[in-house]
């Protein structure tokens, strides 16, 4: 027929919608794939300046906890995303901060242990306490591994002719400890990030 068959006049455009739709799908994923890209390599970047981050920050425990509350707010947008492989990313991630905050830890207790040595006594009255500083000074980020020490007056008494010292040693020995489990305890109280912190429910 001039016009064409009825199978003629059906099928092609039958075709050629399907292979439209297959091209805008295509193009639709492409799209969505383009963009979720650019989402995780802009959150890769923020998350190893945190890392960068997390290990020239000031030794204290806010200053770590708020490092780690940024790399968990990065976790949670690609959680809210739908990103796969999040959970084994995370577990990688935590092996990472659990590095550096175990090298900050070595840095704390030869800092400690250099403070707790010093023998620095220019300015000290007898009678009053003062405080020992110590301080990497040759180390660029030496802000970060300043430690203080209040130095612990000794004074030997002489009662009914014995020699008591006052305070005793027990009492400096529990100050001592008291001081460093202060310090190390810095990042020991940091939370790990968590892959699941919230749940969408339809």
């Amino acid at each position: 027929m001039a016009n064409g068959t009825s199978d003629g006049s059906v099928h092609p455009p039958v075709r050629e919608s399907r292979h439209v739709q297959f091209v805008r799908d295509f193009a639709s994923s492409t799209s969505t794939l383009q963009t979720k890209t650019d989402t995780l390599i802009a959150i890769h970047d923020e998350v190893l300046y945190c890392l960068n981050e997390l290990k020239t920050c000031l030794y204290e425990s806010g200053a770590f906890t708020e490092t780690i509350r940024k790399i968990q707010d990065h976790v949670d947008k690609m959680n809210l995303e739908n990103y796969v492989n999040l959970a084994v990313w995370v577990k990688e991630l935590n092996g990472t901060i659990e590095e550096i905050l175990l090298e900050r830890l070595k840095e704390a207790i030869i800092a400690w242990i250099s403070a707790f040595n010093s023998e620095e006594r220019a300015g000290e009255v007898y009678g009053h306490k003062r405080q020992k500083k110590f301080d990497h000074a040759a180390d660029e980020n030496a802000k970060t591994k300043t430690i203080k020490l209040d130095a612990i007056l000794h004074e030997l008494i002489i009662r009914n002719q014995v020699i008591f010292l006052e305070p005793p040693l027990e009492h400096a020995r529990e100050v001592c400890f008291s001081s460093l489990h202060s310090w190390l305890g810095m990042p020991c109280w940091t939370f790990q990030a968590h892959n699941i912190r919230c749940r969408m429910q339809s």
